[in-house]
C-alpha cells in the first residue's frame, strides 16, 4: 500500500486545535452510503503485510511513524520519493510564523497604514468608499471587509460551531455556489465583492466553492475562546527531519513511479520503479501517477482528473540584518498585506540580540491568479535568473515600508533569495486543492473509494476539510492507517492506534459495514 502526500504551503506557517477538526472527518463517513467496502477484509497469516509508502511528503513520513509504533509482526514498508528530497512542499526555507503582530503595514490604493500602532480617524483610510472617490458604497465600508464578509457567512459557521455535522450538511446545500455568487445573493453588488476579495482573499478565489471558502473563514476563525496557534522551531525542514531520524526506514529517494498494476490472481499491487528491471509487489498501495491498470470505475478517475489545485508561491529574500524589526518595530511576526503584486509580506519574530545578524524574510505569499503572475517571474535555476523578480518585490517592499526604510537601502541589504512555484513542481503539480463549484458533492464521494480490492489507498490534506493544511494531512494519514488496519482484521491494532495516536474523530469510522464506509483520501493529480 502506497500513500502520497502533498501537503499545502498554507500548512507550513502553522497549525491550529480546533473543536471541529475530528468532527469534519467524522462527518464525510456520513457522505458516502453506497459502494465497495473493505473495512472488514481478510487476512491470511501465513502472507506479511508489505506496505508501499508512495511520496515522503509529511502524510507519507507520518503512516511510517504509526506502523513503526505499532510493531505489527510480519508488516515492513517501502518509503518511494520520485525526488532528490523529502518533505514535499514541506521541504522549503521557512520563517517562524505568527498569525497577526504590531506594527505591520497594510498598503492598498496607494495608502500607507501601520497595524495597531497608528489609529486614524477615518474609517476608510484607503478610500474604496463611494463618498471618497472609490466604488464601494460607504455602509460596506463603515462594517470593514472582513466584518461583511463575516456577517454574509455567519449562518454557515455559526450552525458549524453549534453542531457540526448539522452545520455542514446545511453547508453542502450550497455547495453548487463561487463565493461571489452568493455574496450576489446576499445583495452585494460586484465592486464589495471585488473589495472583499482584496482585503481578505487572493485575486480569484472568490470563483471557487463556497464550501471551501466558508471552510478556510472557520478554520482562521473559529467562533470559540482561546484557539491555539501553533509553529514549528526551526521551521518545516525541523519537523522533516525530527520524523526522518524516528522512522525505521529511510526514503528511497530518486525512485520516481512510473506504473501501477493491479493483479487479481495474487490479489497485489505491482510497482513498477523507473530504471528497474522488475516490478516491487505490495499488499497494498496508493499513488498519484498512471493508475489505468488498477481498473478504477470510470467516476473516480473523472473525479482524480477534474479536482482542482490552487497555484501558490513563496520568495523569500536573505537581508544583512532583520531591517523590519529595527526601522519597522515589527518585533513578534505578523503578516504585512498590500494590493501589490506581493500581496503577502509574512515577518518572523525577531530578538534584539540579533539586530545585527542576517535574517530571511518571506517577502510575498501569493495564491490564486496573484500567484500565477508571480509565478511567471520563478525560474527553474532559482536565485539565478531572477533579477526582474528580485527588483519587483524590493520595490513592493520599499512601498510597503516607506516609512521606515528605502529602496536603496533595502539593495543593499539584500544578500540571496529562493523563490518557489509549486505549479512548477513536477511532484506536486499544484499547491493545495480547491474545489470548484459542486465538486464536494459531485466528485469526492467517488473519489475516496478504495481500488484493487481495498488495496488501494490515498491519504492527504485534499482528502480532509482542512484543504492546505499539514493537520488535514495528518488526519487523513491517520484514517488511512486505521482502514488499512481494518481491511486486514488486525483489530487490536485499531485499539492500540486509537490509544497512542488519538481518537482522530473515529467513532463513525468504526461503524458496521452495512452502515456504510468511507475511506478518506489523498486525490492523485
Amino acid at each position: 500500500m502506497a500513500f502520497e502526500i502533498n501537503p499545502s504551503p498554507r500548512a507550513t506557517h502553522g497549525s491550529r486545535q480546533w473543536p471541529g477538526r475530528n468532527e469534519a472527518h467524522e462527518h464525510f463517513t456520513k457522505l458516502v452510503e453506497k459502494g465497495q467496502s473493505v473495512m472488514d477484509g481478510q487476512l491470511t497469516n501465513c502472507r506479511p503485510l508489505k506496505i508501499g509508502i508512495v511520496g515522503a511528503g509529511i502524510a507519507g513520513l507520518y503512516i511510517a511513524l504509526m506502523l513503526d509504533d505499532l510493531g505489527i509482526p510480519g508488516l515492513s514498508y517501502d518509503i518511494l520519493e520520485g525526488s532528490h528530497r523529502v518533505g514535499d512542499k514541506l521541504n522549503v526555507p521557512l520563517v517562524p510564523f505568527r498569525y497577526s503582530g504590531a506594527n505591520t503595514p497594510e498598503f492598498f490604493n496607494g495608502v500607507l497604514h501601520i497595524r495597531d500602532s497608528q489609529r486614524s480617524a477615518e474609517v476608510d483610510p484607503f478610500n474604496f468608499s463611494v463618498s471618497r472617490g472609490g466604488q464601494v458604497p460607504d455602509r460596506c465600508v463603515y462594517q470593514e471587509a472582513d466584518g461583511l464578509l463575516s456577517e454574509a457567512i455567519h449562518p454557515f459557521t455559526s450552525a458549524l460551531a453549534k453542531e457540526f455535522n448539522t452545520g455542514f450538511q446545511l453547508l453542502l446545500q450550497y455547495d453548487h455556489y463561487t463565493l461571489r455568487q452568493y455574496l450576489f445573493e446576499r445583495n452585494l453588488d460586484a465592486a464589495t465583492v471585488a473589495w472583499i476579495e482584496t482585503m481578505c482573499s487572493a485575486t480569484g478565489l472568490v470563483d471557487y466553492s463556497l464550501v471551501d471558502c466558508v471552510m478556510d473563514h472557520f478554520f482562521f476563525n473559529y467562533p470559540a475562546p482561546n484557539v491555539k496557534w501553533y509553529s514549528v522551531q526551526n521551521g518545516s525542514i525541523g519537523l522533516i527531519e525530527a520524523i526522518l531520524s524516528r522512522v525505521s526506514h529511510q526514503p528511497e529517494r530518486n525512485k520516481r513511479v512510473e506504473a501501477i498494476h493491479y493483479e487479481r490472481s495474487t490479489d497485489s499491487v505491482k510497482v513498477q520503479v523507473q530504471g528497474e528491471t522488475s516490478t516491487r509487489d505490495y499488499t497494498a498501495l496508493c499513488n498519484g501517477i498512471d493508475l489505468r491498470e488498477l481498473g478504477l470505475p470510470p467516476t473516480q478517475t473523472e473525479a482524480i482528473r477534474s479536482l482542482h489545485y490552487d497555484h501558490s508561491v513563496k520568495i523569500a529574500i536573505k537581508f544583512s540584518y532583520p531591517w523590519w524589526a529595527v526601522h519597522g518595530r515589527i518585533v513578534h511576526g505578523g503578516a504585512g498585506k498590500t494590493d501589490l503584486p506581493v500581496r503577502v509580506c509574512v515577518y518572523p519574530k525577531v530578538k534584539p540580540v540579533d539586530y545585527a545578524k542576517p535574517a530571511v524574510l518571506l517577502c510575498s505569499y501569493t495564491w490564486s491568479q496573484d500567484a500565477v503572475r508571480m509565478g511567471a517571474l520563478v525560474a527553474e535555476t532559482s536565485p539565478e535568473g531572477e533579477e526582474q523578480l528580485v527588483d519587483l518585490v524590493l520595490r513592493n517592499l520599499a512601498e510597503m515600508h516607506g516609512h521606515c526604510i528605502t529602496l536603496p537601502e533595502l539593495q543593499r541589504a539584500y544578500m540571496t533569495h529562493k523563490s518557489y512555484d509549486w505549479a512548477r513542481d513536477p511532484f506536486a503539480t499544484g499547491a493545495f486543492v480547491l474545489n470548484g463549484p459542486s465538486q464536494f458533492m459531485n466528485l469526492y464521494p467517488a473519489l475516496i473509494q478504495p481500488a484493487a480490492n481495498g488495496r488501494f489507498y490515498i491519504v492527504g490534506e485534499g482528502a480532509s476539510l482542512s484543504h492546505g493544511w499539514v493537520s488535514g494531512s495528518l488526519d487523513s494519514a491517520y484514517h488511512g492507517v486505521y482502514k488499512l488496519l481494518r481491511r486486514f482484521q488486525l483489530d487490536d491494532y485499531c485499539d492500540t492506534l486509537r490509544a497512542r495516536w488519538g481518537e482522530g474523530g473515529l467513532e463513525s469510522l468504526s461503524r458496521k459495514k452495512s452502515e456504510g464506509d468511507l475511506m478518506v483520501a489523498r486525490f492523485p493529480h
